[in-house]
């Protein structure tokens, strides 16, 4: 396991106290698992600035004493905080009620179980418990609430939630003001995708500031398998990882990191036709028996006296090497052209069968609902793109300058012209943000419908834009081209020019996307159908789902910060795929009616999906269990 331990300025407040138990397992215990304790102390008087060590020591104690031993884990942790309890309700009798009402705990145990981790957590006050698992962020600690008014006020720890935690699981334990911050800021969803320890640095120092005032922990553990079983899976020992800061507010670096383990992926096996397949296939023969010396002579000289037989065999040689050389030459992929090599090799949609359904949640949809359909007029202005502001759709397209615009509430169309052919479009508050070729960008209120023509921004001119996205008061664009991503303020008051987002030194650029989208990560969809993640304008990973049909021409690729997972369409296998955020197929949608389908948008809860084919609004409801 890599363990992340953030303190934000922990010694701002003098009244304030905050701590975490090391968790690592006295030796002789490590089967009993790792107990880790994050606590804050608030309104507290000085006398108490060992109340947590205290408090700590005696749940830690019990838990691994000798005596408890023989019992399971979920016995020997509750017998624990039993003790606690006890422990406290000692501290109230001695007359130090200080920590009454402003004692706020969480308690963490991981014991090791098959290739993960049973689970056991307990938690007092206003402490947070989040964990987030192929792209889903739950609130685990809810299932433990407890109202204090069921309760003693003396019994602090109650009920001990359990569950299992699992390679790639992140575990987050907050106290009750970085959760706040956190969740204000929409930064949550960003912390439970984060594994490396620069990239909580680099995320921290994009909000100095806003954490300049911040007090209390952040405790972030990224689940890796058991120690014996990568012993087991690498043939060596596993070492185990992790980082602990107290950060006044980013003091220095950790000194312990965990370095990830990488492994090279297996080469591609060659492919060739299948004409070129059965050529070099050897034919099933059975060997006679060699013949005689005397046999095999006559043999010999058969062949050599004759001439036209010699000739016939080295025509038949010749024509097998040219026939040879045709299906290599034939065989031989065509640079540039693979990704229309194998959308022409296929028409229609890949056959699936009711096991490979189930096994790669395909669901089928025969009719999605129809929310509307384009007036003909409007039809006519043939709009490419959609943005979704609640219950309003606008349409627009490169071929026309004017928005069209659906109310879903009231059922009305209505078309504004703004003067200029719409290329890009993306929401952004309570307006909408549109580029117009080469240079243009304007403001449309989706109140007054008023357009506001804001400064030009350049780019260079060899640039082959291919997609908008606004994210954090920047709009970012992508060259399909040189593989660049440029940035600029949206508060700009001046012409401008975009700047590169990527760093230089990145270890991969997005040659050849085709859609993008931003939730913190900016993630690449390209022609190739390769899901990339680059974060602070370096390349991350990619994505390698283990889906069924396998990509072959997926076109849109949509997420935002809000919404926990990616989603994609591909028309030509007649599907939207929704993806975790780590590349698990959470879900696939499979309807003819995507087959023409233009653009899509997810709403904001993430529980419907709207498609939109050029003259119709498609709509299903997303339901993920």
């Amino acid at each position: 396991m890599r363990i992340f331990e953030f303190q934000f300025n922990p010694k701002a407040h003098k009244d304030r106290f905050f701590r975490v138990f090391p968790g690592e397992p006295p030796k002789g215990t490590e089967e009993f698992g790792s107990l880790y304790l994050m606590g804050e102390l608030a309104n507290a008087i000085p006398a108490n600035a060992d109340f947590l060590d205290r408090l700590f020591n005696v749940i830690s104690q019990t838990y691994y004493a000798s005596d408890q031993q023989a019992q399971s884990t979920s016995q020997r942790l509750k017998g624990a905080l039993k003790k606690a309890n006890e422990f406290l309700t000692e501290e109230s009798k001695q007359g130090n009620v200080d920590w009454l009402g402003n004692l706020h705990v969480l308690v963490l145990l991981l014991a090791p179980a098959g290739d993960g981790y049973a689970l056991y957590f307990a938690k007092a006050g206003r402490t947070q418990l989040w964990m987030a698992r192929s792209g889903s962020l739950v609130d685990a600690g809810k299932s433990v609430e407890r109202r204090a008014e069921n309760e003693g006020s003396l019994k602090v720890f109650g009920s001990v939630g359990s569950g299992r935690a699992i390679p790639g699981d992140r575990i987050m334990g907050l106290t009750e003001d970085v959760f706040a911050f956190f969740s204000k800021e929409n930064f949550l969803q960003t912390v439970a995708q984060l594994k490396e320890e620069k990239q909580f640095h680099h995320l921290f120092k994009t909000k100095h500031k806003e954490m300049d005032s911040l007090a209390g922990i952040l405790f972030f553990v990224f689940v890796e398998a058991p120690a014996k079983v990568q012993e087991k899976a690498k043939g060596e020992p596993a070492r185990a990882g992790g980082s602990r800061l107290k950060i006044p507010f980013l003091a220095g670096l950790p000194a312990q990191v965990g370095v990830p383990r990488f492994s090279l992926p297996a080469l591609p096996r060659p492919r060739f036709k299948p004409a070129l397949l059965a050529m070099l296939r050897p034919p099933a023969v059975s060997l006679p028996l060699l013949p005689g010396a005397s046999s095999l002579k006559k043999k010999i000289l058969f062949f050599l006296a004759s001439a036209a037989k010699r000739r016939a065999g080295l025509l038949a040689l010749f024509l097998l090497v040219l026939l040879l050389g045709f299906a290599i030459l034939g065989g031989e992929p065509r640079r540039g052209s693979d990704a229309s090599d194998r959308q022409s090799s296929q028409v229609g949609p890949t056959e699936i069968s009711a096991e490979q359904r189930a096994l790669y949640n395909v669901r089928e949809i025969a009719e999605p609902d129809v929310v509307f359909e384009l007036p003909a007029n409007f039809a006519a202005e043939n709009p490419q793109y959609m943005i979704q502001m609640s219950s309003r759709f606008y349409f627009f397209g490169p071929a026309s300058p004017k928005i069209l615009i659906f109310d879903g509430e009231i059922n009305t169309f209505e078309s504004v012209t703004v003067g200029k052919n719409l290329a890009f479009g993306t929401a952004f508050g309570d307006s909408l943000l549109f580029f117009a070729e080469p240079d243009t960008i304007l403001s449309f209120s989706t109140f007054t419908n008023a357009v506001v023509f804001r400064p030009a921004v350049s780019f260079l001119p060899e640039a082959q834009l291919k997609g908008m996205e606004q994210y954090g008061g920047n709009l970012y664009f992508f060259d399909a081209r040189s593989g660049d991503i440029f940035r600029f303020s949206i508060s700009q008051n001046s012409p401008t020019a975009a700047a590169s987002w990527l760093d230089p030194l990145s270890s991969k650029k997005p040659v050849n996307a085709q859609a993008m989208g931003i939730d913190g990560n900016i993630w690449i969809l390209t022609q190739d159908n390769e899901i990339q993640r680059y974060f602070r304008g370096s390349y991350e990973e990619s994505l390698r789902p283990d889906i069924f049909p396998v990509f072959r021409a997926v076109r849109l690729l949509k997420t935002s910060s809000q919404l926990p997972y990616l989603y994609l369409l591909e028309p030509a296998e007649w599907r939207a795929v929704i993806l975790s955020k780590s590349g698990q197929v959470v879900l696939q949608y499979r309807s003819s009616v995507f087959a023409n389908v233009r653009d899509f948008s997810v709403s904001a809860d993430g529980q419907t999906m709207y498609f939109f084919d050029g003259a119709k609004l498609y709509r299903i409801s997303v339901e993920i269990i």
